[in-house]
């Protein structure tokens, strides 16, 4: 599995496959994620996280390509976290 997600450019999260991939994972740029992988947490599931964490993504994306300003990045995200995790827990 962690040839597929290397692929992929996924980093793998199991020690014996962060080992197995230690040459190609002990790069300078890479180094410094797989250092704190140990401490890795998932996201915890919440009705409507998955919808809202897409939805943050494109108004960030949105914001980088200057499509957006701050200030309505801001009042998006927070729009939207409202609506989609009040929408979500009913």
């Amino acid at each position: 599995m962690s040839d597929i997600l290397m692929s992929m450019g996924i980093l793998p999260s199991r020690s014996s496959d962060i080992e197995a991939h230690k040459d190609k994972l002990g790069t300078e740029f890479l180094a410094g994620y797989v250092s704190v992988l140990a401490d890795a947490r998932p996201f915890p599931v919440v009705p409507g996280g998955q919808e809202f964490s897409e939805s943050l993504q494109q108004t960030l994306e949105a914001l980088q390509f200057g499509q957006i300003s701050a200030r309505e990045a801001q009042a998006k995200a927070q729009a939207d976290a409202i609506s989609i995790l009040e929408r979500a827990a009913k």
